[in-house]
């Protein structure tokens, strides 16, 4: 979708080529916008990108319906007609049921306050059009982003499903070693009884020495240790795969009441290889009751505030999660030690597509998406940073789900 320019003076197309046309153009630019003037053959293959469009013709002409109707159909701002006085077209009223601005009334001199009005009228048309192509082309984007979100989602919880499987029968196989390295064990140790009773004193002395070359005491220790870390990881993967679901599960509208600990420690989870490299985590939960709220969505409100502390830190650094609660709200906040945020670019971090990464590794849409959910949820989030001292962000939420109707 093609963007008009912002517009800070009016672009007015004058179609005429005698003396009136001229007058207009000269009024126009007086009032400090800008014109042009085109002939009547020039207006009908005229392209350019106008606001408004003043028609300085004879008023008697015969065909000046049709050619107004005609230039409607190619340019899609207010036309108006401009007459000298008493010069008023004899089919006004039919222009007028068409939707023409008509009888603008121009003489020599100073421009006139009709004029002028027009004319504002037409760049105040003009900025309502920029800002509608500019709010429609936003909700483009971030439907397009939605539904990636939504489509990574259907992926992940897919390949978090797939993952199930293998990871359900590794897990019983572990088990199932486990229970044979015992009984392995056991029978050694039987074994080991009967050394004594062996009357081969070279055989005894064979077998001893096999037991000390495969080091048979550290072989009982390391592979039980090795079990115990197979199960281990194994309820790890688990676990990063039901916050995986949990995380991409759909219901996005969906109100809930949610222990958000919980989906604190799902989401760190999830960004925890964002986070490793970057930054030691320090969480510090106070009391927050449950919430009433959209669950995913402030899922994804926590994991865009952690993924940019952990990109505002150059080298190796410290994230701090706080949690806490009021009477009326619960709050958590997100608080690194990267290289802080200039004043100036402070008052623009929740502008949509408004970023600070080199191009291609932001898209700035991250806090103004979540600017967006928490506002919808009746909450707010509040930032303080200055250069050099980190970010604190935090937002704050109701208690229950009175504000729900906001959405």
């Amino acid at each position: 979708m093609q963007l008009r320019e912002p517009v800070g003076s009016a672009r007015v197309l004058i179609v005429g080529g005698e003396t009136l046309a001229r007058s207009v153009a000269s009024q126009v630019r007086a009032l400090g916008h800008e014109s042009s003037t085109v002939s009547v053959e020039e207006a009908l293959g005229e392209m350019a990108v106008v606001d408004l469009v003043i028609v300085a013709l004879e008023a008697g002409r015969r065909d000046l319906g049709a050619f107004l109707e005609s230039l409607r159909t190619r340019f899609s701002v207010p036309v108006a007609l401009a007459t000298v006085p008493g010069g008023e077209p004899e089919h006004g009223a039919e222009l007028e049921r068409l939707g023409f601005l008509v009888c603008v009334t121009v003489a020599d001199g100073e421009p006139s306050a009709e004029l002028d009005l027009l004319v504002r009228m037409a760049l105040m048309q003009a900025r309502q059009v920029a800002a509608n192509q500019q709010e429609l082309h936003l909700a483009q984007e971030r439907l397009i982003q939605s539904d990636r979100l939504a489509s990574i989602g259907q992926l992940a919880a897919g390949v978090a499903h797939e993952i199930n499987n293998p990871v359900g029968y590794i897990s019983s196989n572990i088990g199932t070693l486990s229970e044979y390295v015992d009984d392995i064990f056991r029978l050694i140790d039987a074994y080991r009884v009967l050394e004594e009773e062996v009357g081969d004193a070279g055989a005894v002395a064979g077998i001893r020495h096999l037991r000390d070359e495969i080091q048979l005491d550290f072989l009982r220790e390391d592979l039980g240790s090795l079990v115990v870390e197979c199960q281990e990881g194994v309820s790890r993967v688990r676990q990063i795969i039901e916050d995986l679901k949990d995380f991409s599960r759909a219901g996005e509208g969906e109100w809930e009441v949610t222990d958000l600990h919980r989906a604190l420690t799902r989401t760190l989870n999830i960004v925890h290889n964002e986070l490793k490299y970057k930054a030691e985590v320090v969480q510090e939960l106070g009391d927050m009751p449950p919430v009433e709220c959209q669950p995913s969505q402030i899922n994804q409100v926590m994991m865009n505030l952690l993924v940019n502390a952990a990109q505002a830190i150059d080298g190796h650094g410290r994230i701090t999660v706080r949690t806490g609660s009021d009477a009326e709200q619960v709050w958590f906040e997100v608080e690194d030690s990267g290289k802080g945020i200039e004043a100036e670019t402070l008052k623009h971090i929740f502008d949509p597509f408004f970023t600070t990464k080199p191009v291609g590794q932001g898209t700035g849409l991250g806090l103004s998406i979540s600017y967006g959910i928490v506002k919808r949820h009746g909450g707010r989030i509040e930032v303080a940073s200055s250069p050099g001292e980190g970010a604190r962000f935090r937002v704050l939420l109701p208690r229950r789900g009175d504000d729900k109707a906001l959405t």
